[in-house]
């Protein structure tokens, strides 16, 4: 079984409650956030494992919450995965070919998921190296001062 605790940052609680459901039926510890100006402040506290942040929400979006926990030393350079039913940026597209981030299209089945999780788990392995966390957390800034949030 896993330990790992995930935050989920959705505005929709069927959503939320599904992942929930499921990443805890696999063993994960699951924390979900409806709440963009919320979400900064329970990962700061939390410290997750891995963050599942879906773009388009209400007050502040999944960019601006990115931009927030990248400008955090406590939480720059953690494993996000983008989720979101819109395309990406064309200048997000880089942002991904480098592994800073990953992404996920809604809808998705769950096991696209799960694997999307083992790539990001297998990716960040050495997370807890602070030169792999400033060097995600200074790419994913480059990109994030490149597009209009």
């Amino acid at each position: 079984m896993n330990s790992e605790t995930i935050v989920v940052v959705d505005d929709e609680q069927d959503l939320l409650d599904i992942l929930d459901l499921s990443l805890t039926s696999q063993g994960y510890n699951v924390i979900t956030v409806s709440d963009g100006l919320k979400a900064i402040e329970i990962i700061k506290q939390e410290q997750p494992d891995l963050v599942i942040l879906d773009i388009v929400m209400p007050e502040i979006n999944g960019w601006e919450i990115l931009k927030g926990l990248e400008d955090n030393e406590e939480t720059s350079g953690l494993p996000i995965i983008i989720m979101s039913a819109i395309p990406l940026y064309p200048e997000m597209k880089q942002i991904l070919k480098d592994n800073v981030l990953y992404y996920q299209s809604k809808p998705f089945n769950f096991d696209q998921l799960l694997q999307k999780l083992d790539t990001v788990k297998n990716s960040y392995k050495d997370l807890n190296n602070q030169g792999l966390r400033s060097y995600l957390s200074e790419k994913r800034n480059k990109y994030l001062s490149e597009i209009d949030l």
